[in-house]
């Protein structure tokens, strides 16, 4: 069915996002075109570690990067980890530009879903 699509812009890089009270704080490594990202975050709940991360269709969570403007993306599953709310991907990002990353997890028997952008390198 046919529509009225308008393109927005992605919102600026923050590293940080928000769900209710769990937030999400990402630090980016190797962020350039063609290379292999090291994402981390950090969860938080009330400002302490979250701590009992709960396993979501088999892993501590799934990123999914999509690229503006043709929405080429990746689906990104998590590196083991065995500190209380850190999660690590190590994304291949195929060329430079802005992605949207969306990170689900589960805490507390509820699915979760934080997004950050994320501008990548030459």
């Amino acid at each position: 069915m046919p529509g009225d699509f308008r393109q927005r812009p992605l919102p600026a890089p923050s590293p940080v996002s928000a769900d209710g009270d769990h937030r999400a704080e990402l630090s980016v490594e190797n962020a350039r075109g063609g290379a292999t990202a090291k994402l981390t975050y950090r969860l938080t709940r009330g400002g302490r570690p979250l701590d009992g991360v709960e396993p979501d269709l088999g892993a501590d969570g799934h990123l999914v990067a999509l690229r503006e403007g043709d929405l080429a993306f990746r689906h990104v599953h998590p590196e083991e980890s065995h500190e209380p709310g850190v999660i690590r991907f190590g994304a291949e990002l195929p060329s430079p530009g802005r992605y949207r990353l969306f990170l689900r997890y589960r805490h507390g028997g509820a699915v979760r879903t934080v997004a950050h952008t994320l501008e990548v390198a030459r």
